[in-house]
């Protein structure tokens, strides 16, 4: 069941675990899902600003328009620009500092 609050303010009190936690919020998509394998479509309504989350999966992201800005625990900064492909490995614990009204898909694989 759909949560009725969207990534930033459920990701005020919590950190956004990937992808299960985006199954459950407003403003994501699961365009197809199998095991612990899946697609999003995140639509955001709101700039993202310092949110934590978690892979807990390897994950690509492939930003559509917008652009994101997401620092690792080791201190490395990665803009992510309309166009662009990312990897994500598999346990990584990373900070959002801004994501600008970005609509990007998630594919998750196991």
């Amino acid at each position: 069941m759909k949560s009725d609050q969207n990534i930033a303010e459920y990701s005020k009190n919590n950190i956004l675990i990937l992808p299960e936690a985006l199954l459950e919020m407003k403003d994501a998509k699961c365009l197809m899902h199998h095991g612990s394998s899946a697609i999003f479509y995140k639509d955001l309504d709101k700039d993202l600003v310092d949110i934590e989350f978690f892979c807990n999966v390897p994950c690509f992201v492939y930003i559509k328009s917008g652009r994101e800005r997401i620092t690792s625990c080791d201190g490395n900064t990665h803009q992510m620009e309309e166009g662009s492909l990312t990897f994500l490995p598999q346990g990584v614990n990373l900070r959002h500092f801004s994501a600008l009204l970005s609509r990007f898909r998630i594919s998750n694989r196991a």
